[in-house]
This record gives structure tokens, C-alpha cells and sequence, in this order.
């Protein structure tokens, strides 16, 4: 045994204790404390992934919200603008109709205008032609001529009217 224990058996067991006592020093100073150590930064680094994860949850469905209160305005601004143009189509409609009754009623109003006008001047001719007849015939019978100077009064008459005319 001499030769596989040099120093001999008893330097042995102590070196074994020493090496035993040394991991026992090592395990409650430096393992537990170590290892509590990484556990706490196990369980920061976990919480902090959940954090990471619920943040980017959070952030999806902000973005999923914002993407959907844009289509819904541009939904709501295209409505808008549709029916901005619809009513100024109807607008429009509704002025040329207007414009054309106005004017079927001008025209109407003027064309009775004309044709009352018309039958004035029908109505003062005729009036006016009735009194030179009137008055033709009267002097006609205040005289009593021949026929030779029943056309000269005839015709002397017609200067006289076309005279006062002019």
C-alpha cells in the first residue's frame, strides 16, 4: 500500500475530508447563492418575455384597431362624399327643371301677350275700318252725286285718310 499511498493512508482521508468539506463550503457559498441568483434572473427574463409578449399582443391589436377606424373613415368620408354628390346631382336637377318651368311659363305668358296684342290691333282695325266706312257712307249720302263724282270723292277720300296717317 506503500506505493499507491505514498504519504500513507491517514494524509489520504484527509485530503478526502478537506476535498468534502471544500465542496460543502463551495455548495452553501457559492452554489446556493449562484444558484438562487439564476433562478431570480430565470424568472426576470421569463416575466420580462411575458411582458414583451403581452406588449406586442397589446400593440397587434392597437394596430388592428387603428387599421380598422381608418377603413371605417374612408368608408364613412367615401359615404359622405357620395351623397355630396348625389344631392348636388339632385341640386342640379332640381334647377334646370325650375329654369325650364320658368321659362315654359315665360313663353306661355308671352304668347298670350302676342296673341292678346294681336287681337287688339285685329279689333282696332276693324273698329277703325268700321268707323271710315261709317263716315265714308255718311258723306256719301249728304251728297247725292253721279257716278263720275262718286269716285272722285272716293278717291280724294282715300288721300285724305292716307294723308292723315303719314
Amino acid at each position: 500500500m506503500a506505493k499507491l499511498f505514498p504519504n500513507g493512508i491517514y494524509d489520504f482521508v484527509i485530503q478526502i475530508i478537506a476535498f468534502v468539506i471544500l465542496i460543502l463550503i463551495m455548495f452553501f457559498f457559492a452554489y446556493k447563492p449562484v444558484k438562487a441568483y439564476m433562478k431570480k434572473r430565470h424568472d426576470y427574463i421569463d416575466n420580462e418575455l411575458r411582458s414583451a409578449e403581452a406588449a406586442n399582443k397589446v400593440a397587434l391589436e392597437a394596430a388592428n384597431k387603428k387599421d380598422d377606424i381608418i377603413n371605417e373613415g374612408k368608408t364613412e368620408a367615401s359615404q359622405i362624399v357620395s351623397n355630396a354628390k348625389i344631392q348636388a346631382e339632385k341640386m342640379k336637377e332640381d334647377a334646370i327643371n325650375e329654369a325650364n318651368q320658368i321659362s315654359t311659363r315665360r313663353r306661355k305668358e308671352a304668347d298670350e301677350d302676342i296673341a292678346l296684342a294681336k287681337e287688339k290691333s285685329i279689333k282696332e282695325a276693324k273698329k277703325e275700318i268700321v268707323d271710315l266706312t261709317i263716315l265714308a257712307s255718311s258723306k256719301l249720302l249728304e251728297r247725292n252725286l253721279n257716278e263720275e263724282d262718286d269716285k272722285k270723292f272716293v278717291s280724294s277720300f282715300v288721300k285724305e285718310i292716307q294723308d292723315d296717317k303719314k
